[in-house]
């Protein structure tokens, strides 16, 4: 999955927020979904902040395989060749097969592992952070929900969307794209919005009083 954690708001070529392509409004049982896996992963974080060691064990429990370090060269070639980026990788990628292969070939703890509901992938050390790996996870949770969004074409398009045009409304690219394509780049947009605003969440919510409980606490230590 394209690593989707900057994000700037949607704006037309003309620089005004929002444009012309509102986003898919969802109602009634999605909402109600979204808004209760975000309530209980932000207790399943609360419970493991600030350890991602954990919260990558207690993930890799759940049936997600993640993969770090390692051939790191041979990796982003292999991610590049099937069209995929470093994080989060679902079965839905067409060449998914091809990535758990080379996966398989240079990572020899990879012969254990069950790739059939995704993988994660962090080569780089400054994606080593409890809040991307809480990102990703979010994503993968959203996935296995049954969410839409997460789709080969949904993620291709927003590849190219975020990559390419930097997230910014280009009315040649939207022009070229049919209803369905337009529809699934929508769910997409959507999908990493509701990740970005739980990433909000978990820092007003635990990581911030968190850290500020422990600076109080060191605080009154060291008096």
């Amino acid at each position: 999955m394209t690593n989707r954690f900057t994000y700037k708001p949607l704006r037309g070529s003309r620089g005004d927020e929002d444009p012309g392509i509102d986003l898919v409004v969802f109602h009634g049982k999605d909402n109600q979904k979204v808004t209760q896996l975000q309530t209980a992963m932000i207790k399943h974080m609360q419970a493991h902040y600030p350890d991602k060691d954990r919260i990558k064990a207690a993930y890799q429990e759940k049936g997600l395989p993640i993969i770090q370090g390692g051939n790191v060269f041979q990796m982003k070639l292999c991610l590049k060749i099937v069209g995929a980026s470093e994080g989060l990788v679902l079965p839905s990628l067409k060449r998914y097969k091809d990535l758990v292969k080379t996966i398989k070939e240079h990572y020899p703890e990879a012969a254990q592992m069950n790739f059939s509901k995704g993988v994660l992938i962090i080569l780089n050390d400054a994606f080593d952070d409890f809040g991307y790996i809480a990102y990703q996870c979010y994503h993968w949770e959203c996935y296995h929900k049954g969410l839409e969004g997460y789709s080969h074409q949904a993620n291709q398009l927003y590849k190219i969307f975020s990559q390419r045009y930097k997230c910014e409304i280009d009315p040649a690219f939207v022009s070229r794209l049919d209803y369905n394509e337009l529809y699934q780049l929508k769910l997409a947009i959507r999908r990493d919005r509701e990740a970005l605003q739980f990433i909000e969440r978990l820092a007003h919510e635990v990581i911030i009083p968190t850290n500020n409980g422990k600076q109080v606490a060191d605080g009154h230590a060291n008096a």
